[in-house]
């Protein structure tokens, strides 16, 4: 069993922000028939967001891969205006090291005094994901196919999601993902996703908040959770 410490997002081909824009402004100058001024496209978006005009950002996307655990994956899927292509636990045949997603709570930074009960609670978890292992490679070991054996996993089981949404879309998911009343552990994917979103696309992204107290308790190293991978033509 190996448990892995936090999940991990991978964005798939660099987050161009200036040709962004520009599609962006490109296809809602359509709608009055008018050509774009140099420079103009972020003053462009920044308008149509601020009237409300969202459905132009519909017209651009962005794909990311996330290493994360099942429980996260069904929070993720229930936003249906996107894509999603999953690792399949009819299919997958975990015979060998299954990998866990340690939970966010129990990554306390290390200056923080751990109770007793911390450490009990943890120790639980673990407990847990080896004897969810143990069963399933039991039921393995008796003929069980995969779909069968995979019933005694638990949501922490690591999975790996590939996620394409567009940016009307994303900024709904940022809202509601983002938010302090929000999962912790969608928090942790979608917080580091919405901080680098902000630093590539400002003008799409600036203005929806975040709960900061939560990541700066769990993801002072976020940008080590955030990648990028080019793909060749």
């Amino acid at each position: 069993m190996e448990i892995i410490k936090q999940p991990h997002i991978t964005f798939i081909g660099d987050i161009d922000g200036k040709r962004i824009l520009r599609k962006l402004e490109d296809s809602g100058r359509k709608c009055w028939q008018t050509d774009a001024k140099e420079d103009s496209s972020e003053q462009f978006v920044g308008k149509i967001i601020g009237r409300g005009h969202t459905s132009v950002l519909e017209h651009e996307i962005f794909t990311c891969d996330i290493i994360t655990d099942r429980g996260v994956m069904s929070e993720l899927t229930r936003h249906r205006i996107a894509s999603y292509s999953i690792e399949s636990t009819r299919y997958v045949k975990y015979n060998g090291r299954m990998q866990f997603i340690k939970p966010v709570e129990f990554c306390k930074d290390p200056y923080d005094e751990k109770t007793p009960d911390d450490y009990e609670l943890e120790l639980i978890w673990e407990n847990s994901c080896r004897e969810s292992e143990i069963a399933y490679i039991s039921m393995l070991s008796y003929g069980a196919k995969p779909e069968l054996a995979r019933q005694v996993l638990n949501n922490s089981l690591k999975t790996e999601i590939r996620f394409t949404i567009n940016m009307r879309s994303a900024r709904n998911f940022f809202d509601l993902r983002c938010d302090v009343a929000a999962h912790p552990h969608m928090k942790q994917i979608a917080i580091p996703m919405l901080l680098f979103l902000q630093e590539k696309v400002p003008v799409l992204f600036d203005d929806i908040k975040y709960d900061k107290k939560f990541a700066d308790k769990y993801l002072k190293n976020w940008r080590d959770m955030v990648s990028v991978k080019e793909i060749g033509g």
